[in-house]
């Protein structure tokens, strides 16, 4: 486990800031997309979604026929996302399908397109 001193260290020669506080419209915001994104999945069976470009992928079992999966994000990608689209102008991420869906007014980048 990193000790503070680490960390802040850490954090300071690599000229990262941190917002410690989300305000009360990056809470709204999050949880606003991270309802719609369940609410999407319950209507629509589909359990995954491209990472590259949002677009629903079904998969069913080959024996009874019902469709599989798992959660693929949580309420924190949904707080990231928010925070990005609020207090950033850029959001670096390699699932783009996700934030682009949810956070249409967001800049996202890939940064492994970039190689």
């Amino acid at each position: 486990m990193l000790d503070k001193r680490k960390l802040e260290a850490f954090l300071k020669d690599n000229r990262i800031l941190v917002d410690w506080e989300l305000v009360p419209q990056i809470w709204s915001t999050a949880t606003a997309a991270f309802r719609q994104y369940l609410e999407n999945r319950r209507r629509s069976g589909s359990l995954y979604y491209c990472a590259a470009c949002g677009a629903k992928i079904q998969v069913n079992c080959p024996r009874c026929g019902k469709a599989q999966g798992c959660l693929r994000h949580i309420l924190p990608d949904f707080f990231i996302g928010a925070h990005a689209l609020h207090q950033a102008d850029l959001f670096l991420t390699a699932d783009k399908g996700i934030p682009r869906k949810y956070f249409p007014n967001l800049k996202v980048l890939n940064p492994l397109e970039l190689l």
